[in-house]
């Protein structure tokens, strides 16, 4: 057989084989596994028709993800520091000029200090001066 025939061999052997896998393996964690094992167990709690599959109950899952799920999951994944930067870079567009982490950092205690002052003049007022 010559290396052209076996390339073509090889080429065709593996469009075969992607063709028939339209199943992928993914990594969940197990306490994912067992949640999902069982809704299979309760969708399949039936006494007629077909079996209901894992990938039924995950696809069903997909098509009610919104919009506001996509953003409490980022959310969610955001350190403090990446909280820090992103309010610092929307800042610096709200005023038009680049503002450093140091720099921000010292307006965020400037306004700290500001609104404690004020709590403790409406605790003042509020007690009548005690």
């Amino acid at each position: 057989m010559s290396v052209t025939a076996q390339t073509e061999n090889h080429k065709t052997l593996r469009n075969v084989k992607s063709a028939k896998a339209d199943a992928m393996p993914i990594r969940i964690k197990k306490e994912t596994k067992r949640a999902l094992t069982k809704w299979i167990r309760r969708a399949n709690s039936k006494n007629f028709g077909k079996r209901i599959l894992v990938d039924d109950i995950v696809s069903l899952g997909i098509n009610l993800i919104e919009t506001h799920h996509i953003e409490q999951l980022q959310n969610s994944s955001m350190t403090n520091k990446d909280r820090f930067d992103k309010e610092r870079k929307e800042y610096a567009k709200k005023i038009g000029r680049f503002v450093g982490p140091d720099e921000f950092l010292g307006i965020l205690m400037a306004k700290s200090n500001q609104e404690e002052q004020l709590h403790e003049k409406e605790n003042v007022a509020s007690t009548g001066g005690r």
